[in-house]
C-alpha cells in the first residue's frame, strides 16, 4: 500500500493508515499492489470546507452593506417581521444556524447584552419595540462561519448609526490629485444629500498604497460620525529605456 499527494508523490509507504495535515482541500491517491506487480490508484478528496456562502434576503442596492453583509430594514414598533438567511454549501452539507439581537442603543461592551433565540432554521420572525441588530451566524462542520446581520429600525432617531454609509469605490485610481471617492448614506430606504444630511472629510488621500480616510459626519438634522477606510491604486507605468 501507498499513499500519493495531488502530484503523485509518495508520502509514506507499506501501512494501511495514513494521517496527514491539510491547510486546504487537496486530493491525496491510496495505490494498492498485489505479489504480481499489478496496482490499483484510488483518488481520495479530503475537503476542509463545504464552499460556505451566506447573504441576508431580500437586500437591494439602497437597503445593502456588503461589508458588513447586513440588511437595513424600517419598520413600526412591536410590528412582526421576518428575518432570513440565504445560505448554500456543498451538496448534502448540513449548516447550522445561530441567531442573537441586540438593542442598537446598548451602551456596554461588545460581548453583553445579546439575546439568543432558541430557533435553528435560517428563519427568524422578530417584533421589536426598539432599533435592535440581529445577526445570524451560519456555520458548517469544517469550521467555517459567515455572520449575517439585519437592522431593524422602529425609531425616528436620526443618528448615522442607523444608516448604510458605504463608498462607491474602496481601491480608487490615482490621479495625481487628492482622491474623494463618493460616499453613499442610506436612512430607512432613503438616500442622504451630502452637504444638508451629512458631510465628508478626508484623511491621507493623495498618496496611493497608503491607508486613507474619510470621516462621515452628521449634518442638519442627523447626528453622529463613521470613519470609512479605502486604499488608492498607483497608475501603471510603462517605462521605456533607449541606450544612449
Amino acid at each position: 500500500v501507498s499513499w500519493l499527494d495531488e502530484n503523485k508523490k509518495v508520502l509514506a509507504e507499506g501501512t494501511d493508515d495514513f494521517a496527514y495535515i491539510v491547510n486546504e482541500s487537496a486530493v491525496f491517491y491510496c495505490k494498492v499492489t498485489n505479489s504480481l506487480g499489478k496496482g490499483i490508484l484510488q483518488p481520495i478528496l479530503v475537503k476542509t470546507d463545504s464552499g460556505l456562502t451566506a447573504l441576508p434576503a431580500g437586500r437591494t442596492q439602497d437597503n445593502y452593506d456588503s461589508d458588513n453583509n447586513l440588511v437595513q430594514i424600517a419598520a413600526e414598533p412591536s410590528e412582526p417581521v421576518t428575518l432570513k438567511v440565504e445560505a448554500s454549501a456543498a451538496e448534502g452539507e448540513a449548516l447550522r444556524y445561530t441567531w442573537q439581537g441586540r438593542a442598537m442603543d446598548f451602551k456596554g461592551d461588545q460581548e453583553s447584552g445579546w439575546q439568543y433565540f432558541d430557533t435553528e432554521g435560517d428563519t427568524l420572525t422578530v417584533a421589536p419595540e426598539a432599533d435592535t441588530r440581529y445577526e445570524c451566524i451560519v456555520s458548517d462542520r469544517f469550521g467555517a462561519a459567515v455572520p449575517v446581520r439585519f437592522d431593524v429600525l422602529v425609531s425616528d432617531k436620526k443618528d448615522l448609526s442607523r444608516a448604510i454609509i458605504k463608498l462607491a469605490e474602496t481601491k480608487p485610481l490615482y490621479t495625481g490629485k487628492p482622491v474623494e471617492p463618493e460616499v453613499l448614506v442610506v436612512y430607512r430606504g432613503q438616500k442622504l444629500v451630502k452637504g444638508e444630511d451629512f458631510t465628508v472629510t478626508y484623511f491621507g488621500n493623495e498618496i496611493p498604497n497608503y491607508p486613507s480616510n474619510a470621516l462621515v459626519r452628521g449634518a442638519g438634522a442627523f447626528t453622529g460620525k463613521k470613519v470609512l477606510n479605502f486604499t488608492i491604486v498607483p497608475l501603471e507605468q510603462n517605462l521605456t529605456v533607449t541606450a544612449p
